[in-house]
């Protein structure tokens, strides 16, 4: 599905912090964008919604590897028919013309680890160490490998996998890994499907984020896949919970088919009509 210059132009809105009508975001393409949690919807009132950028979302790689464009207003611009000849033919180029639709620049996925954790890639060893600032990102993923009982953490939000230290009484398994789910593409799970290692998904306790892991990961990884669920849920919702998440989810996802453990951890969300956001996580 192509974004038209008129989505083109809600987006530049949305990037430059404006919160718009949900009555514009009705076509078939957001429905992936909500699903993704790239937009955040705000109830105004009983009768209007408005929807807004979720905070710190990377839109700019979202739409790089999703939609091939690299350059949003570039590529507005040029739908518009606004480039002049030179500019033109250059935001041809960074938009995803005839030749260049669909190909990506890079391929993998990032990691990081709390403790050091010997890999191999291409048959050579590879260390993996914490190193605050900085991550490592798996380009020839197909030749990447990890010790048989390394267990995969998939984080969501990019403050969490950038602050797993202050994170590390959750996850007591040995050796670990974490994966950033951005930028998002499915190279990650086109390794794992090839691999038998076991998979925590780490997100928000919400009904996107359930949404996400279903659709994602537990479709493909079934009974390796497990969402992190803290046994003690009820008392994190109770300080931290946020209503105001729950309301705004309620009514946008359908959720069935899912692990009993999963539906007994969304009753919890239902009795206190409250979600967990997973920054809370971080230093608790």
């Amino acid at each position: 599905m192509k974004i038209n210059k008129h989505q083109g132009r809600l987006l530049l809105q949305l990037q430059a912090g404006e919160q718009l009508p949900f009555s514009k975001f009705t076509a078939p393409l957001w429905k992936s964008f909500f699903e993704d949690g790239v937009f955040v919807i705000r109830q105004v009132n009983r009768r209007s919604k408005q929807v807004k950028l979720t905070k710190d979302f990377p839109l700019a790689t979202y739409l790089k590897n999703k939609f091939g464009i690299e350059e949003l207003e570039a590529y507005v611009l040029l739908l518009e028919g606004q480039m002049e000849a030179g500019s033109r033919s250059r935001a041809v180029q960074v938009s995803g013309n005839s030749k260049v639709r669909g190909q990506r620049t890079f391929f993998g996925f990032m990691v990081s680890v709390i403790d050091p954790v010997k890999a191999r890639l291409n048959g050579q060893e590879l260390m993996l160490l914490p190193t605050e600032g900085a991550f490592t990102f798996i380009y020839d993923y197909e030749g990447f490998s990890l010790p048989e009982d390394t267990v995969i953490v998939g984080v969501e939000n990019a403050e969490n996998f950038r602050q797993l230290e202050a994170q590390r009484y959750m996850f007591p398994q040995k050796p670990c890994v974490f994966v950033s789910r951005y930028p998002q593409n499915k190279d990650f799970i086109k390794w794992m499907s090839v691999r038998n290692y076991s998979y925590i998904h780490f997100g928000d306790i919400d009904f996107a984020g359930l949404k996400i892991f279903k659709s994602e990961y537990f479709q493909h990884l079934k009974g390796r896949a497990k969402f992190f669920i803290p046994e003690n849920l009820d008392n994190l919702l109770m300080k931290y919970g946020n209503a105001g998440l729950y309301d705004r989810q309620f009514d946008q996802y359908q959720l069935n088919d899912l692990p009993d453990y999963l539906l007994k951890a969304m009753a919890v969300l239902h009795r206190h009509k409250k979600c967990l956001e997973q920054e809370v996580f971080i230093g608790l």
